[in-house]
């Protein structure tokens, strides 16, 4: 039989940390889409890469470790969310827009890529970071500022 403190106590199944504030998004000033949207940073190719590379005391302690560039930036993914908290981040193509840092190069598709905090998908917006972890990761990205970018994907919809 359960006691009385465990039938109180609230369940949330897709929560992690129901408590915890979120960081509030600024509003979509993109045209309505079927597409998803991420909010996050343009970065330009190699930047995933150079970061993982900075970090070589870190990789020389994975002695299995293949060095190539999709297992790099999987590092430096694995390694911002350690250091940040944002366990959100991906590493998405998005469409390019017209503001874009000097860095950033657009691919022969229109696409860019983007370090994204969190898209619209209802897990990514319930599951977004909080202020402090966004802090934490602009810290690292310095004088680029994170913005609405919409996947280059069309929508499974």
């Amino acid at each position: 039989m359960m006691s009385n403190a465990e039938k109180q106590k609230p369940v949330f199944s897709r929560i992690r940390d129901p408590w915890r504030p979120r960081f509030t998004l600024p509003a979509v000033p993109l045209p309505p889409t079927r597409r998803l949207l991420f909010y996050g940073y343009a970065i330009p190719d190699g930047w995933l890469q150079e970061y993982a590379l900075k970090h070589e005391h870190l990789l020389q302690a994975r002695t299995h470790f293949r060095r190539n560039n999709a297992n790099l930036a999987n590092f430096a993914i694995r390694l911002l969310v350690s250091q940040t908290g944002v366990s959100t981040l991906t590493w998405e193509y998005a469409l390019a827009t017209k503001v874009l840092p000097p860095d950033v190069v657009v691919g022969e598709d229109n696409e860019v890529n983007v370090l994204a905090i969190c898209a619209t998908d209802e897990d990514s917006l319930i599951d977004r970071p909080s202020q402090e972890q966004v802090d934490k990761l602009q810290q690292i990205m310095g004088s680029r500022q994170p913005m609405w970018w919409v996947d280059h994907e069309p929508s499974d919809d």
